[in-house]
C-alpha cells in the first residue's frame, strides 16, 4: 500500500484512462455538450441530447447549491458509462450513488447537472461540465 501511495505523489495524483475498443460506446457527443431534459414529477428521468455517456450526474438545491443526489459513473471501461434516461433517486446501470436521494419538493427549483470524463491516451483525465438545466417537479 506505501508503494502505491509513493507512487501516486510521485506521479502528481494524476491518472490515465483508455477505451479498449471492445467497449460500446454511446452516442457521439460533440464538444462534450448536452442538452439536458427533465420529464416532470418529484421522481423526474433526467435524459440528454445527444445520448452520449456520462460519467456523473447532480441534482442540487438552485438557491444554496445543496447536493440532493449524486451518482458517479462505476469503473469500468467506458470512461463516460451512465447512459440517458436516469430517474432520480435510482441508481443507474453503470453507476454508483454517493450523495442522497433526498426527496424532491414540488414548488422548489432545482438544478440538475451532467459531467463526461475526458482521457486522451498519455494525457491526463479531467471531468468537464457537459450540461445542466434548472427545473421544478
Amino acid at each position: 500500500m506505501r508503494l502505491i501511495a509513493a507512487a501516486l505523489l510521485i506521479a502528481g495524483n494524476e491518472f490515465y484512462c483508455a477505451t479498449s475498443p471492445t467497449v460500446v460506446a454511446f452516442g457521439f457527443c460533440p464538444d462534450n455538450n448536452v442538452t439536458v431534459h427533465v420529464a416532470p414529477g418529484v421522481n423526474p428521468v433526467f435524459s440528454w441530447s445527444p445520448s452520449c455517456g456520462i460519467s456523473g450526474l447532480t441534482v442540487f438545491v438552485e438557491s444554496d447549491v445543496t447536493a440532493l443526489w449524486t451518482v458517479y459513473g462505476s469503473a469500468s471501461e467506458n470512461d463516460n458509462p451512465i447512459e440517458s434516461g436516469v430517474r432520480y433517486g435510482q441508481t443507474p446501470a453503470g453507476g454508483r450513488t454517493v450523495t442522497g436521494p433526498l426527496q424532491l419538493q414540488r414548488g422548489v427549483e432545482y438544478r440538475v447537472q451532467v459531467r463526461r470524463l475526458i482521457c486522451e491516451r498519455g494525457a491526463p483525465c479531467h471531468v468537464i461540465a457537459a450540461g445542466e438545466t434548472r427545473f421544478q417537479p
